[in-house]
């Protein structure tokens, strides 16, 4: 990044980036975000959840506009209520993901138009699937119910943000992400060590934050980007400026400029204070 560079934008992850393990927005990050808005940036969260299930406590922040969802799948103008950017899934390409999995002992939910859906027998089982305890009330509070997937899906009159696929079985997870890499119009990434992300070819964060530059009137270059997952580093790579955690897996920190506190030690405050002393956000 250059030193003359200012900051117009903060591209934010949320889960073990913003929020803490337990999903929670501490004080020190939300006033630090405040911070960054005080100064006429834009604070972007951009995030593997869909719209439905992103944190009330980070849509709460007067200022935030705009989300990232589905990792990169939509924008959303949240103080519109309108979605001004998607690239989606097709339904013919998400039913032979469906045939792949047809018999694979995964959890699979399915997002469309910022919604996540998927089956009771899945809700009704999260730990076997890999989902840690402090996670599962947010699932079970986000999550809406269907009796088949499949069949959802081809009932379904609109398209597919994502698919995502949870496993604690490390072997299956390896030759499953193995198996969709072989497809040709899919993009695949993950935000935790146990599940899957699947979307529409040439879909991510990245792309959908370029999208929203040019959209603002701005450049990448005076983006910056905090993320801690696989589904971070394009964006990361991209960014006139890119942070990672320290809890952070070893991908993002390679992409990475600066590498901040924990989640846990919020370290997103922790970066933003940083630029800012340093007057790249001024």
């Amino acid at each position: 990044m250059k030193d003359n560079t200012k900051i117009q934008l903060l591209a934010i992850d949320l889960d073990g980036t913003t929020l803490r393990n337990d999903a929670s927005l501490s004080q020190n990050v939300k006033q630090a975000l405040e911070h960054a808005i005080q100064q006429n940036i834009f604070v972007v969260p951009c995030t593997g959840r869909a719209l439905g299930s992103l944190s009330p406590e980070i849509t709460a922040i007067s200022g935030i506009t705009y989300a990232v969802t589905s990792n990169g799948a939509a924008i959303e103008n949240l103080l519109l209520g309108k979605r001004i950017y998607c690239n989606l899934l097709d339904k013919e390409t998400a039913l032979s993901i469906m045939d792949i999995l047809s018999s694979e002992d995964v959890m699979i939910e399915v997002f469309i138009q910022g919604k996540a859906y998927t089956e009771q027998r899945f809700l009704n089982h999260l730990t076997h699937y890999g989902t840690s305890e402090h996670y599962i009330p947010y699932v079970l509070s986000t999550r809406n119910s269907v009796d088949d997937i499949r069949s959802f899906i081809e009932q379904s009159p609109q398209n597919i943000e994502n698919i995502n696929l949870k496993t604690a079985d490390c072997a299956l997870r390896k030759r499953l992400w193995h198996e969709l890499t072989l497809m040709q119009t899919v993009s695949i990434t993950s935000s935790s060590s146990m599940n899957i992300e699947v979307s529409a070819v040439n879909t991510g964060k990245a792309q959908a934050v370029a999208h929203l530059c040019k959209v603002l009137g701005i450049t990448m270059n005076e983006v910056m980007a905090i993320g801690d997952s696989l589904n971070d580093v394009m964006l990361l790579q991209q960014a006139g400026c890119s942070v990672a955690m320290e809890n952070g897996v070893d991908e993002v920190k390679q992409a990475a400029d600066f590498i901040t506190l924990s989640n846990e030690a919020d370290g997103v405050a922790y970066a933003i204070e940083h630029f800012l002393a340093n007057r790249k956000m001024k």
